[in-house]
């Protein structure tokens, strides 16, 4: 999946606004591009990973 994909899905508008201006400047390096990615994605799933740590703790406390 290309970068850019990944801050359409998981980055807000302000965090959008700024790669799209710096890329198309070519005033970030991909690298840097890569990483706010990285960081906006896993600002997403983090509250995903923390609950399945909660089921896996006490799988028995979250079954029907």
């Amino acid at each position: 999946m290309p970068v850019g994909n990944l801050h359409q899905i998981f980055s807000d508008a302000d965090r959008l606004v700024f790669i799209n201006r710096r890329c198309t400047q070519a005033t970030i390096k991909c690298i840097d591009c890569k990483a706010l990615a990285i960081e906006s994605t896993e600002a997403h799933i983090a509250p995903i990973r923390q609950r399945r740590k909660q089921f896996a703790h006490s799988p028995t406390k979250f079954c029907v």
